[in-house]
């Protein structure tokens, strides 16, 4: 089992009471999860800065690292919770849709780079992540809502 790398967006207190709690039922039972995006794809967090740098490359923007834009709320030994910072969310979403694709072949070529000696692929999965993620930041820059960044 890999190391869950998640996005959500909803009710800020029952998500941020989810998580320091420990009681993940709240998140479910509550609908306190209106969006979700899961980039679980058998990477590590480093990875996401990867594509966050390889975004600029479609977003006409200076490369930036998602790590640099989130604020800890939770940091336990094997979970965390991140608020992410509005700059960063409007930063992703101004991608546009039809360079999803590109930007998740980008983000495939990077990793190679990054790990020339492991076998993996572009799958369809990286495609739909990167498009699931870009989704949810579109809908929290326009209903002003927080983009939360969990793992665990």
């Amino acid at each position: 089992m890999g190391l869950e790398l998640t996005f959500w967006t909803g009710n800020d207190e029952k998500i941020v009471e989810g998580v320091i709690n420990e009681d993940y039922d709240v998140l479910r039972e509550n609908e306190a999860i209106e969006k979700k995006a899961d980039l679980s794809l058998h990477i590590v967090p480093d990875d996401l800065n990867t594509l966050s740098k390889a975004a600029a490359k479609f977003n006409h923007l200076q490369k930036i690292q998602l790590r640099d834009f989130v604020a800890i709320i939770v940091d336990e030994p094997d979970h965390g919770l991140m608020k992410v910072h509005p700059y960063w969310v409007q930063y992703f979403s101004k991608v546009k849709e039809e360079d999803l694709g590109k930007l998740a072949e980008e983000w495939y070529k990077e990793m190679k780079r990054k790990y020339p000696n492991d076998e993996f692929d572009l799958t369809i999965d990286m495609v739909n992540a990167v498009r699931d993620l870009h989704d949810i930041c579109t809908y929290a820059v326009k209903a002003k809502k927080t983009l939360f960044h969990f793992w665990g």
